[in-house]
């Protein structure tokens, strides 16, 4: 066997090969042209020039930093089949004679990479998750994705694995006659934490009704989350910039701070910012005909000005005439609140009663059962219309000393085990609100037959001397 290296200067390479001297065959080959992650002030197409980081490869730069394993290509040309590195067949890498790119055309592809780093490291520092997986997954972003997205003018995160194969990548549309390139910050952070949330350790969020809702709206909440970690300008607005015409407005896709307010002219649905208030879609029966997956870029209004007001604070009048006001608790302890109760308290058909009790638990565990942060959690969910009450310790007290099991209920009975003190009652009622359980005593172990209830989802409310406590149960 003999070793012969070969070393090329235009473009740079370098292989070594071994070969079988007596029948002269090249039994193996090894490219030692390391790749190495290089500095580059690229130009990107909305915030200027900005810091990545690029690869230097066979004699050129490409959009690959190795350190974070994100890449960045083209996507004009993908055809749906993958390749043995996850890959989508089709692409093209963006290549630079220079570290620098600073060429108009590759300026949407440079947004994305820049984006993608930050996304990276925000989820890496705040929440110490490294990729959307929290085990280092390769990030593929593929620009000019428009044949994969079935159109030019939107953006998309898939997230599968079937019969062992992993379809996984991030697509952006170059734009069209509506819409600039769909590369923004906040896009390509909520785009990354729709993948977060399919890997909450729980089985995701399904992605219809309030469970769809609130996958949307945690990708709202991050999205907008890692514009305030970048602090380059950072707003309570997703998509703001991305419409072409000016006269637009309001010029965004949705609000935070104000659910309310959208481009309805093109199409953008106004949105609710009270649980079941103005402009709530009734997932069963719409009658202006959208859908949407029962609503998930609709109602997850509320979740968003949930955030929002915990973030900033705020006080008013919600669309239940329910007087609230609520004091601000940085947008950097929200965001550890939100993440806490995605990934350790939501089942994957989560409602909003599921979101606030999970975020209180998570507050709880973070800050205190009787902390400002707790309080303040409570009260910005009474403001979007969701609990009993302004904050209160007795709801959170009801809880942990209440189990109902199975949940779901599989047979035909459940069990509640209770250690409240003095009388205590239950009753239940369907998604419509209808009463179909009048109130009963629960004594410290008691088992209801549910043998005569549809399948499907119900709310039990107890009452006690404490107040008023919600808990969702599943009919299967």
């Amino acid at each position: 066997v003999a070793k012969i290296s070969l070393i090329a200067t235009a473009p740079f390479k370098t292989m070594e090969y071994l070969i079988d001297v007596q029948s002269n065959e090249i039994i193996s080959q090894f490219d030692k042209f390391h790749k190495a992650d290089t500095q580059s002030t690229s130009s990107t197409y909305f915030r200027g020039n900005q810091s990545i980081t690029v690869d230097s490869y066979n004699g050129s730069y490409r959009l690959k930093d190795n350190a974070r394993n994100i890449r960045t290509l083209n996507g004009v040309n993908l055809d749906g089949s993958l390749n043995a590195d996850g890959t989508f067949s089709g692409y093209t890498e963006y290549t630079n004679s220079l570290a620098n790119f600073t060429s108009t055309n590759t300026k949407p592809a440079i947004e994305v990479h820049w984006a993608m780093k930050n996304t990276y490291d925000y989820y890496k520092n705040i929440h110490n998750r490294t990729s959307f997986d929290g085990n280092g997954h390769a990030i593929n972003n593929y620009y000019d994705a428009g044949m994969a997205l079935g159109t030019d003018e939107n953006a998309a995160a898939l997230d599968e694995v079937s019969n062992g194969y992993e379809f996984i990548g991030m697509f952006y549309g170059r734009g069209g006659t509506y819409l600039h390139p769909v590369v923004g910050l906040d896009v390509a952070g909520h785009e990354f934490s729709h993948m977060v949330v399919s890997r909450n350790g729980n089985g995701g969020l399904d992605y219809q009704n309030e469970s769809g809702a609130l996958n949307e709206s945690f990708a709202d909440m991050f999205g907008t989350s890692i514009e305030f970690y970048v602090n380059d300008d950072p707003n309570w607005t997703i998509g703001e910039g991305l419409l072409k015409s000016s006269s637009i407005t309001p010029n965004y896709f949705r609000s935070m701070s104000d659910p309310n307010n959208a481009p309805t002219a093109i199409g953008m649905p106004n949105q609710p910012d009270t649980y079941k208030g103005q402009y709530w879609q009734n997932t069963t029966n719409n009658p202006n005909g959208y859908n949407d997956y029962g609503g998930v870029h609709i109602i997850s209004g509320v979740g968003n000005h949930w955030f929002y007001l915990l973030s900033e604070g705020g006080s008013g009048v919600n669309d239940l005439n329910k007087s609230y006001n609520v004091t601000g608790i940085t947008i950097q302890k929200a965001e550890k609140i939100a993440y806490r109760a995605l990934t350790t308290g939501l089942p994957s058909s989560a409602t909003y009663l599921d979101a606030y009790n999970a975020t209180i638990a998570a507050a709880a565990a973070l800050y205190g059962a009787n902390s400002n942060e707790w309080t303040q959690v409570v009260d910005a969910w009474y403001a979007v219309g969701i609990g009993n009450g302004a904050a209160s310790t007795k709801n959170y007290e009801m809880e942990v000393k209440l189990k109902v099991y199975p949940n779901p209920v599989t047979g035909d009975e459940v069990t509640i085990e209770s250690d409240l003190d003095g009388s205590a009652t239950v009753e239940m009622f369907d998604l419509t609100g209808k009463q179909v359980l009048a109130p009963k005593q629960i004594e410290s172990r008691t088992v209801l037959n549910t043998s005569n209830y549809k399948t499907g989802v119900y709310i039990l409310k107890f009452k006690s001397t404490l107040g008023e406590y919600s808990h969702k149960l599943i009919i299967k």
